[in-house]
């Protein structure tokens, strides 16, 4: 008395956090937070075993147990009410009567603080006993610790011959290795042994240690006799089994004495210490039994990153794999866990190193288990050493960040991986629910999203893209949507105006009035054709079509559209709405963009849309498009389509037809949701359009509407524009008529690749292909065969050839297959592989109705220099490197690829002069900052071979392989250039014409010519593809990349088919779960592939 309230908060120091929120339904944030801030707790005290929590939401609180495996809260309890309050307090008392262990403390682990009373006694350390003086001659030391700080831990070991459980001290260091999650087996190590330091310590003042004490909680049998995967059983085993083997001395580790932890279950029986015996009187199924276990191993060693050269590296795994290789063949032992963290290094007398194999917490005794589930189908989440582990046993974390559950329910809270009561009774907690985990990432996006939905990955990377690659505010980019020709801007610019007249006037006029309105608008339209091109017999007059459009949609305008009958609209009903209003709309614009159209003669007269368009909304809304492969469904497509009258929607909504789609929300306020969702959605147009260079998008949300522009590297997005305001719908309208009017490339596709489809007009005059030339009849005689295709689909493509010496752009057709690899991401390089050959294959074709392919196009945006004598990054500079340099190689002939030829893509300024088709070229009249310059280039290689899964057998591979790697290491050494992107999609394999193969290097998009950039900043810069990157490149740190991180993704490489397989199928397909943590590594997600769990 009195009681001082302590003021530096530490972890170290912490009982319980408490996380407070202003709202009762903020309660899922609270658990989201106390979750978050709760996890250091088990790093700094190593003695906890649990953790208690709080949450106050208002006037309700929480109480939440955080267990090894699940945490449990307690349902509301309000403060305002006599049973809540009572109930909390209730909480408080028990905690401060209850025993030690209840608190979620170890009884029998105490941490001594040792000082010494008088400074001339103080504790002797080990160390040298004499010193030299001045005079060179020897005199006594005493060496003296002021604090010496260490545990004194009870270790419990079991015999099971004599089934006994005795009880040593342990006198341990400060831990070594501590827990670091919140829900996992909790693993801590402690380096120490059985004497007590009181008597004698280090040198450094610390403990002297001779073993290594090791504690956790990992699952187990609830009957120790049938605890078939106890790690105490599994080195028994193997020292009696190997332990007269002199060779593998000291290479695995020997038990001192281990066992389960025990504790006094309060009438002075002793009992396991595990999650049943804390929860047994709390009403909850415990499906995760986990018992809390101590054992002392020998010996006591370092570090693996402490060998000293790469020859004692190789001798400690060499050591190590020894020992695994006796302990699987005559133990029967499966370690399952080989990481770094499981093999140390231990020095003998004489300074050498051995290794040795520790961590059998995961192993698996088949003896026991030969015919146990465990041994295919078991998945244990918290087993492993991410990023080593094997498929089967991949971990993970369950840590929550999203939730779902009735918003004003006073009942249960429904939390992930928590287990939840539903009212307090005697004891304070009885279960009735228990929801898994699920993982979701926060975004700007969910500010006014219902908490109940989760985000899947597609959702979160969209959410992640609109925050780190959306740039706001830029109205000016309705300059890259309108034509380059003044004369046709000016045109533009007055059918818009007119456009925005006519509704403006058809808002404020009567309705018997507006056919007078419409009809001088087409008047004003007919005016804007030049008299020699006007067309006199155009007598057709979408008059009724644009009066049709403007009375469905004339309530968005107005601003009546959120009301239905005088009644408020719901939300839902109100989104569904816009994607009637929106489409009409458009189609508004369409139909007097078409009267513009079909007045002029000349212009009715072209035959495709890359002359003149007019876009137009699908029919169907709120569809899923009929060639996606995913569940997301288009609240609006819009296509380009050719003029004509008279004129009819298309239906069907396909990816591949699609020129940009519009998301729709029903206010303004949700304008992130609708871009996220943009996001998402127009990311597989890149796929399906294959002559896509960019993309248009909209959103629509209430009354405001966003345009946006998807470049390679950025998005760039409009001001909104209010479509109730004049200046917002003149704002919208200038986009659809610049779509309309402008070149071809401005609407974001290639000008210079184009869609070719041959029909043959009589099927007796076929297009003749290649194949064999005469059929068997029934009698045995041969007679000639015809070939025909009916059809025959190829791309057209101009390439532009760049010779550095004489510096001049040369053109040459190429005719290519659709394509073998395609874009496939919003913001990349948005490469794309074709193969073909210079052969216009409407003269022949294959026998497969395909263009005979001789070698292979490759299309991208990579980062370039603007200019084009300084581009050191250039991968036709490389190539034509290589090539000058080890041409003369006949041993590495077809080992690398050559330029046939290939450089930077043009395209028409508009003035007839050709520049590179660039985003700044792009953007040039876009009042924005480019930072990253991107430059569209083709080149075409040979030789054209086959992808790397096509090898037919394990040693095809190695062979390939080896070819490769000898082709980079003369690219490397010779002619100084780093590939820096070792993938699965970067060797190709060519077939001789004995069957034979050999393997081909590809791609140097990424390459680095060290002679141009010896000290550039780009030999620091994350290169690679995601699952095969070196840790330097996950990492993103400054190490300077060398030859060793190419090697390093060859060996992810090999890891990586060795798991999934080399044919593309899982080596286990029958046993491997696609939800398992380390399909992350497949699918390429970067927090899954290089982030430990």
């Amino acid at each position: 008395m009195p009681i001082v309230r302590p003021q530096t908060i530490t972890n170290a120091a912490m009982f319980a956090i408490a996380k407070s929120k202003a709202y009762a339904d903020e309660h899922v944030d609270a658990f989201n937070q106390l979750f978050r801030f709760s996890r250091p707790l088990y790093k700094m005290q190593p003695d906890r075993r649990f953790l208690w929590g709080l949450t106050v939401c208002g006037e309700d609180t929480y109480v939440c147990l955080f267990m090894p495996s699940k945490a449990y809260a307690t349902p509301a309890m309000n403060v305002r009410t006599p049973e809540g309050r009572r109930a909390l307090i209730d909480f408080f008392v028990g905690w401060s009567l209850c025993e030690w262990d209840r608190c979620g403390y170890d009884p029998s682990m105490v941490l001594r603080n040792i000082v010494p009373r008088l400074r001339n006694n103080p504790i002797p350390m080990a160390g040298p006993s004499t010193s030299e003086t001045a005079s060179g001659s020897q005199q006594p030391v005493c060496h003296m610790q002021d604090r010496l700080t260490y545990y004194e831990i009870q270790v419990h070991n079991y015999d099971p011959e004599s089934q006994e459980h005795t009880t040593r001290q342990y006198f341990a260091n400060l831990p070594m290795v501590n827990a670091d999650r919140l829900f996992s087996r909790h693993t801590r190590c402690f380096s120490g042994s059985f004497t007590d330091p009181n008597s004698r310590c280090g040198y450094d003042g610390r403990v002297i240690a001779t073993s290594l004490l090791k504690t956790g909680w990992p699952e187990s049998n609830m009957d120790i006799a049938a605890d078939t995967r106890d790690e105490c059983h599994m080195l028994r085993k193997i020292n009696r089994i190997l332990g007269d083997d002199a060779d593998l001395n000291g290479r695995y580790p020997t038990l001192v004495c281990g066992g389960r932890a025990r504790i006094d279950s309060g009438d002075g029986v002793m009992v396991d210490d595990s999650v049943q015996s804390i929860l047994a009187e709390v009403d909850t199924e415990v499906t995760v039994h986990r018992v809390h276990k101590r054992l002392v191993i020998e010996p006591l060693g370092e570090p693996l990153n402490t060998v000293r050269t790469v020859r004692e590296l190789i001798m400690v795994l060499y050591d190590a794999m020894s020992a695994y290789s006796a302990i699987f063949d005559r133990c029967q032992i499966l370690h399952r866990d080989i990481s770094t963290n499981n093999i140390i290094v231990c020095r003998n007398a004489n300074g050498s190193a051995r290794g040795t194999l520790i961590d059998f917490d995961s192993a698996l005794d088949i003896e026991w288990e030969r015919e146990s589930p465990t041994r295919d189908n078991e998945y244990d989440p918290f087993g492993g050493s991410s990023p080593l582990t094997s498929i089967e046993s991949r971990s993970t974390d369950f840590e929550p960040t999203s939730a779902s559950g009735e918003e004003a329910s006073p009942g249960p809270i429904p939390l992930p991986g928590v287990v939840v009561p539903s009212s307090i009774g005697t004891h304070g907690r009885q279960v009735t629910q228990v929801i898994p985990t699920t993982g979701s990432a926060s975004s700007p996006g969910l500010a006014h999203r219902d908490p109940s939905i989760v985000m899947d990955a597609q959702e979160q990377e969209a959410a992640r893209l609109v925050g780190s690659h959306l740039v706001r505010n830029v109205p000016s980019i309705i300059n890259a949507a309108l034509p380059r020709n003044p004369d046709k801007r000016e045109t533009a610019a007055r059918l818009s105006a007119i456009i925005a007249e006519l509704l403006e006037e058809l808002l404020n006029i009567p309705e018997a009035e507006a056919e007078a309105a419409i009809r001088r608008a087409l008047d004003a339209i007919r005016e804007l054709v030049p008299q020699e091109t006007r067309d006199a017999n155009a007598n057709l007059s979408p008059l009724n079509a644009i009066s049709g459009c403007f009375a469905e949609f004339e309530a968005w305008l107005d601003g009546t559209w959120t009301q239905l009958g005088g009644r408020q609209v719901s939300d839902i009903k109100l989104e569904a709405r816009l994607y009637r209003l929106f489409p009409k709309f458009v189609m508004f614009i369409a139909h007097c963009i078409n009267a513009y159209f079909y007045y002029n003669g000349t212009i009715r007269a072209l035959t495709n849309e890359r002359q003149c368009r007019i876009v137009v909304p699908f029919g169907k809304t709120d569809t899923k498009p009929t060639d996606s492969d995913n569940r997301g469904r288009v609240d609006i497509g819009l296509k380009l389509v050719k003029p004509k009258m008279p004129f009819v929607r298309p239906q069907t909504i396909t990816n591949a037809a699609m020129f940009a789609i519009a998301e729709a929300k029903a206010y303004a306020i949700d304008h992130v949701l609708a871009f996220n969702q943009l996001f998402r959605y127009s990311r597989p147009l890149y796929e399906r359009q294959p002559d896509r260079r960019f993309l248009w998008g909209l959103t629509v949300c209430g009354e405001d509407t966003y345009v946006c522009l998807f470049m390679p590297s950025k998005a760039y997005a409009t001001s909104a524009m209010n479509v109730q305001t004049p200046e917002g719908c003149r704002a919208l309208i200038n986009f659809f008529v610049g779509w309309s009017l402008c070149e071809w490339d401005r609407c974001g596709y290639d000008p210079s690749m184009v869609l070719r489809s041959i029909v043959p007009r009589l099927r007796r005059n076929p297009i003749p292909m290649a194949g064999p030339s005469t059929s068997e009849t029934a009698s045995g005689s041969q007679q000639p065969v015809r070939h025909m295709q009916d059809k025959l689909t190829y791309y057209e493509i101009q390439v532009h050839n760049y010779d550095p010496e004489s510096q001049e752009h040369t053109t040459r057709q190429y005719f290519a297959n659709l394509p073998m690899v395609n874009a496939d991401r919003l913001f990349s390089r948005h490469t794309r592989c074709f193969s073909g050959s210079f052969t216009d294959p409407s003269l022949r074709c294959g026998y497969d109705g395909r263009v005979i392919a001789t070698s292979l196009l490759k299309t991208g945006w990579p980062e370039s220099n603007m200019d084009i004598a300084a581009d050191t990054r250039d991968e036709c500079h490389m190539l034509r490197k290589i090539t000058r340099i080890l041409g003369s190689d006949a041993d590495l002939n077809g080992r690398y690829p050559t330029l046939v030829c290939g450089g930077r893509a043009r395209i028409d300024s508009g003035d007839g002069v050709m520049v590179d088709d660039s985003v700044q070229s792009i953007l040039a009249e876009v009042d924005t900052e480019v930072t990253v310059h991107r430059v569209h280039k083709r080149l075409v290689i040979e030789p054209l071979g086959e992808p790397l899964n096509t090898v037919r057998s394990v040693r095809e591979l190695i062979m390939v392989l080896y070819d490769v790697m000898s082709a980079y290491s003369a690219i490397s050494g010779r002619c100084q250039i780093l590939h820096r992107d070792i993938s699965t999609n970067n060797i190709i394999v060519c077939r001789n014409a004995n069957g034979s193969a050999h393997g081909t290097l590809i791609d140097f998009d990424f390459a680095l010519d060290i002679e141009w950039e010896r000290e550039s900043p780009t030999r620091y810069a994350r290169t690679g593809t995601l699952p095969f990157m070196s840790v330097n490149n996950l990492e993103q740190n400054e190490n300077v990349r060398t030859q060793l991180d190419d090697w390093e993704s060859l060996l992810s490489l090999v890891c990586y088919l060795g798991t999934f397989g080399i044919n593309n199928e899982p080596e286990h397909k029958h046993t491997v779960d696609t939800n398992a943590h380390i399909y992350g590594w497949r699918e390429e997600y970067a927090d899954e592939a290089s982030n430990p769990v």
